[in-house]
């Protein structure tokens, strides 16, 4: 199985990192062998406090971060500083999440990591890359410049974080890479080439010249067969029927002439969750219910992606990586965390 795979095992990384993308990049090498060490500011990263809290961080810390060990250092101190330049010379591959010219300005720019360490492969993620606009952005910006959020009239951000996961896979990727080839130096990986990635079926029907371009909006809601249906009930499934023999599945279970939006609307509608759950299980046919974060946990095909994380009383379910299994969850006190 992939999760048995560790071929990073005996590369040292040292994680420069805080929030999601970098530190995910983290949790991934780790979880395919490499020893990481995160050093995080005298006041911990700030994903530490968001709730809700078990050992004292926030579980979005533990998902992260689990597997590695934590130092706490003030980079704007001098001696801190040496302290981390020290530690280059022990590790091949160091990640780094902040702003660019930030390290610069600390004194601890390319030139001078590869003078402490001439092997050091550094992986740089910011926003919009190491010679671009130094200006700061989160996914919400970033998905926003990709187009993406272009084509959805709501006003909410999606309730996922589709630049800062997909960048540190395609940084997982490029470090992998990196490491196949022998490269040193620095890699630039943006969070914003993940937005990207993320939209290439998008750019594929939308950038085209503008009598080219699609108004059926088919994968944002405008083809009946691939949308969202609110239930009698209140909850909604997803249908995503593309191909014609789904489309026929569908139409001869629901009985629909036209089969347009209208009519869909009104078949889902007379139906719950669960007896729309019943009515497919036997055709299957691309429709399948739109689940929340704590059902999707008792899923059968997601429940052995996740695995317990227990204090006293509470348990909490932590994501795994497909490079992981349960007994990369920690039992008791969750991290070694190095005080000097």
């Amino acid at each position: 199985m992939v999760k048995r795979l560790k071929p990073l095992k005996g590369h040292r990384v040292l994680e420069l990192c805080s929030l999601l993308p970098c530190p995910m990049l983290g949790l991934l090498l780790s979880d395919l062998g490499a020893d990481v060490l995160k050093i995080e500011g005298t006041e911990g990263d700030p994903v530490r406090n968001v709730p809700p809290l078990a050992f004292g961080r926030g579980l979005m810390y533990h998902a992260l971060n689990r597997g590695k060990t934590v130092r706490k250092l003030d980079l704007g101190k001098p001696g801190d500083r040496k302290q981390v330049l020290e530690l280059v010379k022990d590790h091949d591959i160091l990640l780094e999440g902040f702003r660019p010219g930030v390290l610069e300005g600390m004194d601890m720019g390319i030139h001078v990591l590869s003078a402490y360490n001439p092997d050091l492969l550094v992986i740089r993620m910011s926003a919009l890359g190491q010679n671009q606009w130094t200006r700061p952005a989160h996914d919400l910006n970033l998905v926003g410049l990709s187009g993406v959020l272009g084509l959805n009239e709501s006003l909410d951000p999606l309730p996922l974080q589709a630049a800062d996961m997909s960048t540190a896979m395609l940084a997982a990727i490029s470090t992998l890479a990196a490491i196949m080839e022998g490269q040193k130096g620095a890699l630039d990986v943006p969070l914003v080439m993940g937005a990207h990635l993320a939209a290439f079926p998008v750019y594929a029907r939308f950038t085209g010249p503008s009598d080219m371009r699609t108004d059926t909006r088919l994968l944002e809601g405008g083809y009946p067969f691939y949308r969202m249906y609110r239930t009698r009930d209140g909850r909604r499934v997803s249908v995503a029927a593309i191909e014609p023999k789904f489309v026929q599945r569908i139409i001869k279970i629901t009985g629909l002439q036209r089969a347009d939006q209208r009519e869909m609307e009104q078949w889902f509608g007379a139906y719950t969750l669960q007896e729309l759950i019943d009515v497919f299980s036997s055709t299957p046919a691309c429709v399948e219910p739109v689940l929340y974060p704590w059902e999707t946990v008792k899923h059968p095909v997601f429940k052995t992606m996740f695995a317990p994380l227990t204090e006293r009383e509470n348990t909490f379910l932590l994501p795994l990586t497909p490079f992981a299994g349960p007994e990369d969850v920690p039992k008791g006190t969750w991290v070694k965390e190095r005080q000097s």
